[in-house]
């Protein structure tokens, strides 16, 4: 028989796929899970490093973990979820938490894949948020932007 594409011994093992799926709850809202489009997540560690005098020992200087996020594009973005949000805003209110969760997007042949990652952002506080209309597309664009101070996964 011959091949359309050509000849190819390799042996399929399975693929990779669009991720659907994925959401974000708010101040651990499970009610308020929404997609989003695009996310940045950036968690830092400040470092000093110290020199002994009149030896070749280095020293470091941790300092405290922080981070910021970026959403833009939160689909389902209706009053329910703006509440939610907004709650991060005020530094006094809350459980200050964002949880992402993004499916696997790898699939094995013959059924499965991996397991999914879900990353939990605390002690979260809401630096902007905007919207943009595109009226011929009937659509909303959001954007959040903030500051968190830790980072977990699972």
């Amino acid at each position: 028989m011959a091949a359309i594409f050509g000849q190819n011994t390799a042996d399929y093992q399975g693929t990779f796929r669009t991720v659907a799926g994925e959401g974000v709850t708010f101040n651990g809202q499970q009610d308020g899970v929404s997609l989003i489009q695009n996310l940045q997540v950036s968690h830092q560690q400040p470092i000093q490093n110290l020199f002994e005098v009149g030896s070749n020992k280095r020293y470091y200087v941790l300092g405290k973990p922080s981070g910021t996020f970026s959403i833009a594009q939160i689909l389902g973005f209706g009053k329910q979820v703006l509440s939610q949000v907004t709650t991060l805003a005020d530094p006094c209110t809350g459980d200050r938490t964002m949880v992402v969760t993004f499916p696997n997007s790898f699939c094995r042949k013959g059924g499965g894949g991996g397991e999914s990652l879900s990353l939990t952002l605390k002690g979260v506080l809401l630096q902007s948020v905007g919207f943009t209309v595109a009226s011929q597309d009937n659509l909303i664009n959001s954007q959040v932007q903030g500051m968190m101070t830790e980072l977990e996964y699972t």
